[in-house]
């Protein structure tokens, strides 16, 4: 799947807050009515939808601020609020952002 078949999929949906089932019958939709349930395409076919549903997942992680190990019970260090409102390289450039 290109990231243009995704994103023609995904807006279709109404964005990244639709459901896999939702996702997975949509891209059953956009493919050709031969390729749909024929054995012969079955591989292609998981294919398509499995690179589609890794796109919505990594959407779903940008957009939701998921990182590792981050916690969001706590509010912000100052450190943190720092580095949002002044230039990053204050800090140590892009590795300061993973020490905290």
């Amino acid at each position: 799947m290109t990231f243009a078949q995704y994103l023609k999929i995904e807006t279709s949906l109404g964005g990244i807050g639709c459901t896999d089932r939702e996702f997975i019958r949509a891209c059953l939709d956009y493919i050709l009515p031969q390729a749909k349930h024929h054995r012969l395409y079955r591989d292609a076919r998981h294919a398509f939808i499995r690179d589609g549903l890794q796109y919505l997942d990594t959407a779903r992680k940008l957009a939701f601020g998921m990182r590792l190990g981050a916690s969001y019970d706590e509010p912000p260090t100052k450190e943190v609020l720092d580095f949002a409102w002044h230039d990053h390289k204050t800090y140590g450039g892009a590795d300061w952002w993973s020490n905290v």
